[in-house]
């Protein structure tokens, strides 16, 4: 009993050591851009959505609508899309967003690729000539950031944000007569004009409204958001929409992206669930260590007990066969039977059928 304690007590310390080192460990990030409202990650959009929406005062919602489907919208809105790469739209996408800015929607694309189709209607076009060499690596070698440069405006002066390379994959090649830049990575001063390159976000006007194509996704994410004092480079993105109330839709996510968390995912992600589980399994795994010792001990096998009665007699004859004494038996025989006839005679005196004779 003493050892099973001892040894339930090992156990339980091993589990509480094991509990401890993994609730200290420093948690490992991924890096795979996601653009995903439940993701947390440093690629996702979970911090970034719950910044703007309570720091956007007209109204920030997150839903998984396409332009098609937002082109009912009666009142009109800023259209927020995020994604790496937009898939190829078709001709009624492509309607669908020139009929959004032409109806008084401000839509704000943030995609490195809006795909051929839309990229020849706006007379756009990017390329992507990213670094190859992973942000994690880069940060730890303590390479520098680039830089991208607020073109002077009529609301905002002129200003420079420091980006990692990483987040700045991509630019843009626009007709310059069809749009106005918004901000760029260089640019090349001459004695009559300045000329930009490196591209990163240029605005067209439609109809009422406007449409404005940004090629740095990975700036609009948790990371981005997060990273010092750049989120002003986001707002003052953001405020191409005009103070609308906005919408950002994930239809153009894939489908690994924009799929639900599932419940065991959505338990982990909150802390008092998660603490609930694992109380539950403690619990488990303690009912179980008592459950292996044994509710009553092993009953050992009694055999019954044999009769030595006949070797018992034969041993007795055999003593007093050795010793030719069968003077002693025979008085003990003589005495028994003398008992015995008294005990009958005795009885036989006392019954009624004697006493009426």
């Amino acid at each position: 009993m003493k050892f099973s304690r001892v040894y339930i007590f090992c156990i339980l310390l091993f589990l509480l050591l094991v509990f401890i080192s993994e609730y200290r460990m420093p948690k490992h990030f991924r890096w795979e851009p996601t653009f995903s409202h439940n993701d947390k990650q440093p690629f996702g959009c979970y911090v970034f959505d719950s910044v703007l929406s309570t720091s956007l005062s007209q109204g920030y919602t997150v839903n998984s609508q396409t332009l098609y489907q937002l082109r009912n919208l009666k009142e009109p809105h800023g259209i927020l899309l995020i994604a790496d790469e937009m898939p190829e739209l078709t001709k009624t996408d492509v309607k669908s967003v020139l009929t959004l800015a032409e109806k008084g929607h401000r839509l704000l694309l943030v995609t490195e690729s809006c795909g051929q189709t839309l990229e020849d209607t706006l007379r756009c076009h990017s390329y992507n000539k990213g670094t190859t060499m992973p942000l994690v690596q880069y940060v730890k070698k303590g390479f520098g950031r680039d830089t991208i440069q607020w073109l002077d405006d009529e609301r905002y002066d002129s200003r420079e944000y420091r980006f990692y390379p990483q987040l700045l994959n991509s630019e843009l090649n626009p007709d310059s007569r069809s749009c106005r830049l918004l901000s760029a990575s260089g640019c090349q001063k001459t004695d009559s004009d300045t000329i930009y390159s490196r591209i990163k976000a240029v605005r067209f006007t439609i109809g009422k409204g406007s449409i404005t194509w940004a090629c740095t996704p990975l700036i609009f994410t948790n990371f981005g958001i997060l990273d010092g004092s750049n989120h002003e480079y986001i707002f003052r993105l953001l405020s191409e929409l005009g103070g609308l109330p906005i919408i950002r839709t994930e239809a153009y996510l894939p489908a690994v992206q924009t799929a639900e968390q599932t419940p065991l995912r959505f338990i982990i992600s909150q802390r008092p669930l998660r603490w609930a589980l694992y109380l539950t399994v403690l619990v488990i795994l303690i009912s179980m260590l008592f459950g292996f010792r044994r509710r009553q001990r092993v009953i050992p096998v009694v055999e019954a007990p044999q009769n030595h009665l006949l070797e018992f007699v034969q041993l007795i004859g055999t003593l007093y066969f050795q010793r030719r004494d069968s003077r002693n038996e025979l008085l003990q025989q003589s005495n028994k039977y003398k008992k015995i006839w008294k005990k009958t005679t005795k009885k036989e005196s006392l019954s009624p059928t004697s006493q009426n004779e």
